[in-house]
């Protein structure tokens, strides 16, 4: 029996990105499993599902935009305002999603006079 394999524009689907991002973390090694079958490349399900359970576990150790404006009691905006103009904590970005490392962002909300 074969395993179900999804292109990379059934990849971004899935995952709510462009395929533009799903190329980006291909290059660099930041996306789930993936080969070459023919032309095409193909990502396996199985990859796929192990590489999304790794990534919700890692974002367990991440906040939000919207958890860390709650925490330091701003808006949303102030934080995004922050991101633009390379203020703020360390952030990641992964498609459209941006989240903040818990250990450094409470090192930075420590020593800016922030409570977590």
């Amino acid at each position: 029996m074969t395993e179900k394999r999804l292109t990379t524009k059934q990849l971004a689907k899935r995952l709510n990105v462009s395929t533009r991002s799903i190329r980006l973390w291909r290059a660099n090694n930041n996306g789930p499993k993936w080969g070459r079958y023919g032309a095409r490349v193909e990502y396996l399900l199985t990859d796929v599902e192990a590489w999304e359970q790794d990534r919700a576990k890692a974002m367990q150790e991440h906040y939000s935009t919207k958890q860390l404006a709650r925490l330091l009691e701003l808006s949303e905006t102030t934080i995004i305002m922050w991101r633009w103009q390379n203020k703020g904590p360390a952030y990641n970005k992964a498609g459209r999603r941006v989240s903040y490392p818990k250990e450094s962002t409470n090192k930075w909300a420590e020593e800016n006079g922030y409570k977590i």
